[in-house]
């Protein structure tokens, strides 16, 4: 498929063969994988969706520009994303013009309502539905808000509910029932920004916190009830689902990240070292006994750390602290937002910060539920050490896109036309620019 182009068109149902390509902008790393996303098989109607995802090319850097799931560095997010996004272009040897986005946006909006609008021709059209729809999204925006994600879970038509699809049923009034994920709308203006100052096309975005549970949440999970949390370097995104439809999502500012930098400041460390001593030897399940030497990596300027050695149990605690800080506030603010009763007794871990040793264990004692980590089912195309938690908000993602009913929006009304014109010419831009 060389050449190929990847040109906007009306949203497509999953009973056709599509490419799509999809960009995690993260705090540590971002991520484009470009796919094409099969229709289902006539024999096989049942396989898993994930076996309906090939990837025909990835590109993977570490992030600059990006803290917190937010543009930090206009510049430096952007230069990143250019060249996440032509790596990704080179692999599957196509020419990328518009992309679908996922980050880590925080603080959210959760809120469940009911829309309705009268039905003149007494029965319900296709048109109807896509009005109630309309009413529901223009609820959720109030107040200038940007709707990251709405969908119907229940239709009502007179005294008749839990209606799956009232298409051409009789009333006079049809009711929809709405969960909506909504955001103040200047950082999802800025990531905008920033991906049409890249030549790209924005085609839907949609939350982290949501998008990572598609990749990891059974459905028996989701309909029986289980809190997911998507644990990045930056932020912490939290998902619940029951009776299969997403009831709860919002996303802590605590990541990773703090504790490598926790790590550091207690030790006197530089960040590249703090992050190693995290990755490679830190266990928050240490126990005070554990007086495990482990010997850092010597630098000048840091000379003051003069034994060169820490122990486990030291290193151990200094984690343990800061984790238990990220679950207490997502504990509490599952119990804040009257979830909890509904967010089941399981709890999936995923993301790059879930794989820290110990953190199913202690989020088992926190929370008081069953816990696992969850990890994004292998994908056609992609390497399986990228098969990890770190990867699921993609993959995610791309899994969401094969069941697309209600389409993905874009948030935000658009500001700013971006010529669209791939990889050569956007390199043209860029050295004008720069140069």
């Amino acid at each position: 498929m060389a050449g190929a182009e990847l040109r906007s068109k009306a949203r497509k149902t999953s009973s056709t063969e599509r490419v799509a390509v999809v960009l995690d902008v993260g705090t540590r790393k971002m991520c484009c994988l470009v796919a094409r996303l099969l229709p289902p098989s006539r024999l096989h109607d049942t396989h898993a969706l994930s076996s309906r995802v090939e990837i025909l090319g990835h590109g993977y850097q570490l992030s600059r520009g990006v803290v917190g799931g937010l543009v930090a560095d206009m510049e430096a997010a952007e230069r990143t994303i250019r060249s996440v996004v032509a790596q990704a272009e080179r692999a599957a040897d196509v020419t990328v013009n518009e992309v679908y986005v996922t980050a880590a946006f925080g603080p959210l909006t959760s809120e469940s309502f009911t829309a309705s609008v009268d039905l003149p021709a007494g029965s319900v059209t296709s048109y109807d539905m896509h009005r109630v729809m309309k009413a529901a999204r223009e609820y959720a925006a109030r107040s200038g808000k940007a709707v990251l994600h709405a969908a119907p879970f229940g239709y009502t038509l007179g005294y008749e509910s839990g209606i799956t699809d009232p298409f051409g049923m009789i009333g006079d009034c049809l009711k929809v029932d709405v969960h909506a994920v909504s955001i103040d709308s200047l950082p999802l203006r800025n990531l905008r920004h920033c991906i049409e100052r890249s030549h790209l096309s924005l085609a839907g975005v949609l939350p982290a916190a949501f998008i990572s549970g598609r990749a990891v949440v059974t459905d028996a999970e989701a309909h029986g009830g289980v809190t997911c949390l998507d644990m990045g370097a930056g932020t912490t995104g939290i998902s619940v689902f029951t009776g299969g439809n997403l009831v709860f999502c919002d996303s802590v500012s605590m990541g990773g990240n703090h504790i490598t930098n926790d790590i550091a400041e207690a030790f006197q460390l530089s960040l590249a070292e703090a992050e190693r001593l995290k990755t490679l030897h830190t266990s928050v399940l240490s126990g005070p006994t554990d007086h495990s030497a482990i010997r850092v990596a010597g630098e000048d300027e840091y000379a003051e750390l003069s034994s060169g050695i820490i122990s486990k149990a030291d290193l151990s605690d200094v984690a343990r602290i800061r984790l238990e800080m990220i679950f207490a506030e997502v504990r509490d603010r599952l119990r804040a937002s009257g979830v909890a009763p509904m967010s089941g007794q399981r709890l999936v871990l995923t993301g790059g910060s879930s794989e820290l040793i110990g953190a199913a264990e202690l989020a088992a004692q926190i929370f008081g539920k069953q816990p696992r980590l969850g990890r994004p089912k292998p994908t056609s195309g992609l390497p399986k050490q990228e098969s990890n938690p770190a990867f699921s908000a993609p993959l995610g993602l791309l899994v969401h896109l094969l069941e697309d009913e209600h389409g993905i929006g874009v948030g935000v009304t658009p500001e700013i036309i971006a010529t669209s014109q791939g990889y050569l010419a956007r390199v043209g831009q860029w050295l004008r620019e720069s140069f």
